[in-house]
């Protein structure tokens, strides 16, 4: 690796700034993974990040793109040309990112009308009437109806993709209760227990955003519970009740999703507290 790398002018600069990897990443609202690449040049930062990295780090812009040090600092008017040269480029790739959603979603939208169109089709020429291929339309208008804010959405995505589910679920269950003869009290309460866990389930991630084994882990402790409460609101809700007990499939299930989080869990405290080389 060359000195004049922007790595490790990059590593040099944080250290003279008497910050850690974490710290930096922490004011730039990316992971201290991404630092790391950075300082080991297997990646470089987003060009929306250099005038922002600049000023932490007390360089300028030109020395940053340039990996070093001037003898001569640049004057004010090239600095701020070469700024607004990065704020125009993060324009255009923002505006060509925005085009290359836009196409996605008219590209999904195309797939479920087709999708919807063949549903039809076979399920009237076989039965001669609709019946199965109105619950695969009302599972395709959810998906679609949860998808859209992943295309359309400028920041947090994936939260706006919660959101509509949240919004969009009850109507899903409700037409799923017209067309199948599931109990009404069971349809909502259904609604009520995995929203709550899906919910549950973003906060976690955001939380341990940083840490994706350990948010994968307890991502996966919470379904348990939230797998055996859904099982058992069925019988519970009958008329009259039913005594629910778990199931041996339930019980292997269960079974399997612990030892898979106690891996994700064993993986994540091994990275945490593995011995840095010497």
């Amino acid at each position: 690796m060359k000195d004049s790398s922007l790595g490790s002018f990059l590593q040099q600069l944080r250290k003279e700034n008497q910050l850690t990897q974490k710290e930096l990443a922490s004011q730039l609202h990316v992971t201290d993974k991404a630092v790391s690449k950075w300082e080991r040049d297997l990646s470089a930062p987003d060009i929306s990040l250099l005038i922002p990295l600049a000023q932490i780090l007390g360089v300028s812009t030109t020395e940053l793109l340039q990996g070093r040090r001037m003898a001569d600092p640049p004057q004010a008017e090239t600095e701020s040309s070469v700024a607004e040269a990065l704020r125009y480029s993060d324009r255009q790739v923002r505006h060509r990112l925005r085009r290359l959603w836009a196409h996605a979603l008219l590209l999904f939208s195309a797939l479920c009308l087709l999708a919807a169109g063949i549903c039809l089709l076979c399920d009237f020429c076989l039965s001669g009437r609709l019946s199965w291929s109105l619950i695969v339309l009302l599972s395709l208008a959810l998906a679609w109806v949860v998808t859209v804010p992943l295309f359309q959405a400028k920041v947090h995505r994936v939260r706006a993709c919660f959101l509509a589910l949240s919004l969009a679920l009850i109507p899903y269950l409700l037409g799923l209760w017209t067309l199948l003869p599931l109990p009404l009290p069971f349809t909502l309460a259904t609604a009520a227990v995995s929203l709550a866990g899906l919910w549950a389930a973003y906060g976690v991630c955001r939380k341990l955003r940083h840490r994706p084994w350990r948010a994968a882990g307890a991502v996966l402790l919470l379904t348990i519970p939230v797998s055996f409460l859904i099982d058992s609101l069925f019988p519970a809700l009958l008329s009259p009740p039913v005594q629910a007990f778990p199931t041996p499939e339930a019980g292997f299930s269960a079974l399997t999703t612990l030892l898979l989080a106690l891996a994700c869990l064993g993986i994540d405290y091994a990275r945490t507290h593995r011995t840095p080389p010497a």
